[in-house]
């Protein structure tokens, strides 16, 4: 469709990350419509009180240990995040590990198995997991609004959410906080955070009218102007690169740190395996197997062995399903 409207969306206008999430084998298979990526939102107020340096805060052990010394030195639980299940997916991506298997459903096989007892991998969770059993965390439930709300309302002093939020803590705040990039507990050179957001896709059902009319709809949608009134109202990350060179975009840019650090960080991230995110038409299913567990675990009511070792059990039983009822790879 690029090649026969070459008037329309050109796809090297796409950011990389964006264009690498929705490929498979090599082949873009939709148009990112927006990008979202996890960020540390920091009530810059209590860190100072508790003598916290936002230094200290580029690395997951180092976030584990602020957490906790601000809940004891404040009274302020130290983070929240929601238990969604794309913060478990950051986690392992940015241990340098791979959700499923063979490579993350992206070469010419796709995923058979879910990957979640990797050392590194249970590593970071494990230290998520005993920022709130030590009292430092606190729990939101797994909706990101509430999440925002607490941070809000002063009820936790850091918050790791969506890019896509910023308008809604910009709105609802009244402290300084600034946005910090999401730590790594691996070398840049094996891990990096998964892009999150939505993407717009061809049916190879409809017709060529209707194809054709899809394609139109896909590119006003993607196109610069679009991207920049959509990402400054939500937070998204725009999927299109072509307006950052527009001088209304960089004056954005310059009173809005928040929507330059989420920029750089999709901008900068690692061109790795374990940065792309797992592929397979299951994922829904392994999220919903996933959110139970990790939430047993973080609450103490189950070991994260054994949270870890029922997750992959339901996920992998997940996507045995889906291929069965696709009658085959």
């Amino acid at each position: 469709m690029a090649a026969a409207n070459p008037g329309d969306l050109k796809l090297t206008q796409l950011a990389p990350a964006g264009k690498r999430y929705y490929s498979v084998d090599g082949k873009l298979a939709a148009v990112p419509m927006n990008m979202s990526t996890p960020l540390l939102f920091v009530n810059t107020e209590l860190l100072q009180k508790a003598g916290v340096e936002t230094s200290s805060l580029k690395t997951l052990d180092g976030l584990a240990a602020a957490a906790t010394k601000i809940k004891d030195a404040t009274g302020v639980p130290g983070i929240a995040e929601a238990f969604d299940d794309w913060w478990f997916e950051q986690l392992t991506a940015t241990s340098g590990n791979l959700y499923c298997t063979p490579e993350n459903g992206r070469g010419t096989k796709s995923a058979d198995k879910v990957s979640f007892q990797q050392p590194s991998q249970v590593k970071a969770f494990s230290t998520m997991a005993g920022i709130y059993k030590a009292g430092a965390g606190l729990d939101v439930g797994t909706d990101n609004n509430n999440a925002v709300t607490a941070f809000a309302a002063g009820k936790t002093a850091m918050m790791f959410n969506s890019s896509a939020v910023a308008a809604s803590v910009a709105n609802s705040t009244s402290f300084p906080y600034v946005a910090l990039p999401f730590p790594l507990s691996a070398p840049t050179s094996k891990a990096g955070t998964v892009v999150g957001g939505s993407a717009m896709w061809l049916s190879n059902q409809a017709s060529p009218a209707q194809q054709v009319a899809g394609w139109k709809l896909i590119s006003f949608l993607a196109s610069p102007a679009s991207q920049a009134k959509f990402s400054e109202a939500t937070g998204y990350v725009p999927a299109n690169t072509a307006l950052e060179d527009s001088a209304a975009r960089k004056d954005y840019l310059a009173s809005h740190p928040v929507a330059q650090v989420a920029i750089d960080e999709v901008k900068n991230v690692s061109d790795v395996p374990a940065s792309h995110g797992c592929f397979t038409g299951a994922f829904s299913a392994i999220r919903a197997a996933m959110i139970p567990q990790m939430q047993a675990a973080f609450s103490g009511s189950k070991s994260m062995e054994q949270a870890l070792t029922d997750a992959t059990t339901a996920a992998n039983q997940a996507i045995s399903d889906y291929k069965t009822q696709l009658a085959g790879d």
